[in-house]
């Protein structure tokens, strides 16, 4: 009998071993909203860091229990490349160049919405003013 228990025993470390992988993988979800001409201009006079100019524009984005990080593509109907800024809350999460390869890590459990950016921006080369278009969100 003991045997019996022991080859059982090693059938179930080999069955929850297999089956670690597929528990433990991570999931990602991804949410896009829409975006218009920016009608609202953001002047952010900080004292101990740059000035910005940066365009109100994105919807808040809820998160869920689990998610660690964010990451932002920014795709303009104008085919140029655009910047923005992800808060999550007041939290400022850092500046996306916009091709969603940035992963930004969450802070809270309050909802992540983007400023774009107007025009060019620290660490992004090349970026355009926004105009109308859509930014996806991708969480981990």
């Amino acid at each position: 009998m003991t045997r019996t228990t022991k080859l059982l025993a090693a059938l179930l470390l080999l069955v929850g071993a297999s089956m670690q992988p597929a528990i433990a993988a991570s999931t990602t979800r991804t949410v896009s909203v829409g975006y218009e001409t920016p009608n609202t201009i953001v002047l952010d006079l900080n004292p101990t860091a740059e000035t910005r100019l940066s365009t109100v524009t994105s919807k808040d984005v809820m998160t869920e229990a689990g998610e660690g990080v964010v990451s932002v593509e920014i795709v303009d109907e104008s085919g140029e490349a655009v910047a923005g800024r992800v808060h999550q809350g007041r939290a400022d999460l850092g500046i996306v160049c916009g091709d969603g390869s940035e992963e930004l890590k969450l802070v809270n459990r309050k909802p992540v919405h983007v400023h774009l950016t107007f025009g060019p921006s620290e660490g992004c080369a090349g970026v355009s003013v926004p105009t109308s278009g859509n930014i996806t969100f991708t969480f981990k």
